[in-house]
C-alpha cells in the first residue's frame, strides 16, 4: 500500500508548525527536504533545512533529504556532502534517507559514486536513494546503469500535468513507469510539482514505506 509524501526546498521558506501538522492530518506521512541545491541566492545549502525538518518531525512526519549533484571538474564531493548534511543541523541523525539528486548537466559517473560513498561514510547507516527522472538520467549518463541500483531506492520525478497542477487522485507507483538506469521499480513517484497544498506549493509524491 502506498502513502503520501511531499518535498519542499529553500523556496518554501519557513511554513509554521501548524501547516506541517495540517499536512500530517491530511494524510501525508513523509516530508523530504532539499539540503543543498538551487536556492534564491544561487546554488548553496538550504538555509531553512534544519527548521523545515524539525517542524516536520515535530508534526509526526518521517523526514528525508536530498543533495543536488552537478557535474564539476573534480569528482571529489566530500565538502559538498559535508556542507549539505550540516544544513540539516541537529535533524541530521533523524533522516530516514538522503538522496542523490541527478539533474540534467552531464557528469562523470565517478562523481556520483563518490557522493554516494561520502554520504555513507559521513552519515553511516542512512539509506542512500536516487532522486532523478528517466529523462534527466539519460541526459547525464546515457544508457549507463547505476552500479548500486539493486540496493538504492529510486525516487523518480515523472510529471504529466503542468507545474502547479495535479491529478485529483494520487496515482499508483507504476504511473507511466519505464525502466531505466538498472532499476526495476520505483520506491517513490513524484507526480506533481509546486502544487498549492494548504497554502504552500509542494511537490506531491506517493511512496512505498
Amino acid at each position: 500500500m502506498t502513502k503520501l509524501a511531499f518535498d519542499i526546498s529553500s523556496w518554501q521558506g519557513r511554513p509554521p508548525l501548524l501547516w506541517f501538522q495540517d499536512m500530517k492530518e491530511a494524510g501525508y506521512g513523509l516530508c523530504w527536504i532539499q539540503l543543498w541545491g538551487l536556492t534564491p541566492d544561487g546554488n548553496s545549502p538550504n538555509p531553512h533545512a534544519e527548521y523545515q525538518l524539525a517542524m516536520a518531525r515535530k508534526a509526526g512526519l518521517e523526514i528525508g533529504g536530498y543533495i543536488v549533484i552537478y557535474g564539476d571538474k573534480t569528482d571529489d564531493t566530500s565538502i559538498l556532502v559535508q556542507v549539505a548534511l550540516a544544513a540539516a543541523g541537529a535533524e541530521k541523525e533523524h533522516l530516514t534517507f538522503v538522496a542523490l539528486d541527478v539533474e540534467t548537466a552531464p557528469m562523470r559517473m565517478e562523481r556520483l559514486l563518490n557522493a554516494y560513498d561520502n554520504i555513507g561514510s559521513q552519515l553511516p547507516g542512512v539509506v542512500r536513494a536516487m532522486y532523478t527522472s528517466r529523462w534527466k538520467w539519460t541526459v547525464a549518463f546515457g544508457t549507463t546503469e547505476w552500479p548500486h541500483a539493486a540496493s538504492t531506492p529510486l525516487l523518480e520525478a515523472r510529471y504529466v500535468y503542468n507545474s502547479g497542477s495535479a491529478p485529483a487522485t494520487p496515482p499508483d507507483l507504476e504511473w507511466f513507469w519505464l525502466p531505466f538506469g538498472g532499476w526495476a521499480e520505483r520506491a517513490m513517484l513524484q507526480y506533481a510539482g509546486t502544487v498549492p497544498t494548504l497554502g504552500v506549493g509542494v511537490d506531491r509524491c506517493v511512496y512505498k514505506p
